[in-house]
């Protein structure tokens, strides 16, 4: 809870809006209720045995599109790597340097910004 919270306050400083769960079952019902995150930062081992890799998958399911992720582990297994790349987000092992994280999301959320503006 404290790790969750430091960085959902992390993030908020940096400007972000910040939807936080503490499951794979509350990430679900959050994007469901909506509005949709434009970016999915998930630590690899989640309540009941479930982990970050699940939720980025099931909330992309749900939510019908692939939106960027970010799985933050502290297992450097190569299999994280694979889940990584397979699922197309990226892995960032702990501990996390909070400018590389900023420059991370920065940098997954640039192709949406890149859009917006496009659009506008």
């Amino acid at each position: 809870m404290i790790v969750r919270e430091g960085l959902r306050a992390m993030l908020a400083e940096w400007g972000y809006g910040v939807m936080a769960a503490e499951s794979c079952a509350e990430a679900l019902d959050l994007a469901n209720r909506g509005p949709a995150p434009d970016l999915i930062v998930a630590d690899y081992r989640l309540r009941d045995g479930r982990t970050g890799t699940e939720a980025i998958r099931e909330v992309r399911l749900a939510l019908g599109r692939i939106l960027p992720g970010i799985l933050v582990t502290g297992d450097t297994a190569p299999a994280r790597a694979q889940e990584a790349e397979a699922g197309n987000f990226r892995v960032m092992h702990k501990p996390v340097i909070a400018a590389d994280l900023r420059r991370a999301v920065a940098e997954a959320l640039e192709p949406l910004r890149h859009e917006r503006q496009t659009v506008a």
